[in-house]
């Protein structure tokens, strides 16, 4: 745990920390002036210490460490909840599980699209790892060619995936 040079009362400040990183109901005293008086500070340097830089990110972390100590709890949770039939705690507990992975799909006319915005919602698939269907455009363009053109080319239109419509 990082703790600033400056702060004096290093062990009261690393208490305070673990301290507010708890669920209200789990807190020892329960209030901060509580607090304050048992660990032998004032109120107000509580409150400082508050605005500290680097305070409440070091609190996300102490909270993380608190969390890990109870996943397996909840996890068992989850798993009875998943068992009674509840689907939010199914579909939880199997995305937890490496056993599904929802998916999205997204279609777009993109003849209607700038140039621009055509570039920016590439970039976007791309920043959200998804790989835009190449063969799109090429697929279109051979599903408006008549038929008999299609069948002097010997192609046969394909599906979103790529694949032969047969």
């Amino acid at each position: 745990m990082r703790i600033p040079e400056h702060i004096k009362k290093k062990q009261e400040y690393r208490e305070f920390i673990e301290w507010i990183g708890l669920p209200v109901a789990e807190r020892e005293p329960k209030e901060q002036k509580q607090f304050a008086l048992k660990v032998g500070v004032g109120p107000q340097q509580l409150s400082g210490w508050k605005n500290e830089e680097g305070f409440w990110e070091t609190v996300r972390i102490e909270r993380l460490k608190w969390a890990q100590n109870k996943t397996s709890n909840v996890l068992l949770g989850l798993y009875g909840s998943a068992l009674k039939g509840n689907p939010n705690a199914v579909k939880l507990f199997l995305e937890y599980a490496g056993e599904f992975v929802e998916t999205l799909k997204i279609k777009t006319d993109k003849s209607e699209l700038s140039d621009k915005d055509k570039e920016l919602l590439k970039q976007a698939l791309k920043y959200g790892g998804i790989k835009a269907n190449k063969n799109r455009k090429e697929n279109s363009e051979k599903a408006k060619q008549p038929e008999k053109d299609k069948k002097e080319a010997n192609t046969e239109p394909k599906d979103d995936t790529g694949e032969d419509n047969k």
